[in-house]
């Protein structure tokens, strides 16, 4: 009898360890994911994205895929992010780049 297991591996290298992947490109980029890693992977929770504005997700339950600037994901999310939650309004900040990086991770279930 076999066994179904859930998604518990993702990264952006196909030839990371010797598991059958399954793509999938979110804004872009590849995402490379099985649920062959049964002995040393961890089940998927979701993919989220963060920023140096406002870590809400933190690295040891979470895996950072991809990282990019912080006003590329301001502009794909338009007035959307960060209402009244930082001391100061991030989308008329010309210098948002130097505060840190945006971030897509992927995490645990949980966090």
């Amino acid at each position: 009898m076999g066994y179904s297991y859930p998604i518990n591996y993702v990264t952006l290298y196909s030839s990371e360890k010797n598991y059958n992947y399954k793509e999938y490109a979110i804004d872009g980029v590849k995402i490379y994911y099985t649920n062959e890693a049964i002995d040393d992977g961890k089940v998927l929770g979701g993919f989220f994205v963060d920023s140096d504005l406002m870590i809400k997700y933190n690295i040891g339950e979470c895996q950072i895929i991809d990282t990019s600037k912080i006003s590329e994901l301001l502009y794909s999310n338009k007035n959307k992010l960060y209402k009244n939650s930082l001391n100061f309004e991030p989308y008329k900040d010309d210098n948002i780049d130097k505060k840190g990086k945006a971030y897509l991770k992927w995490c645990i279930p949980g966090v």
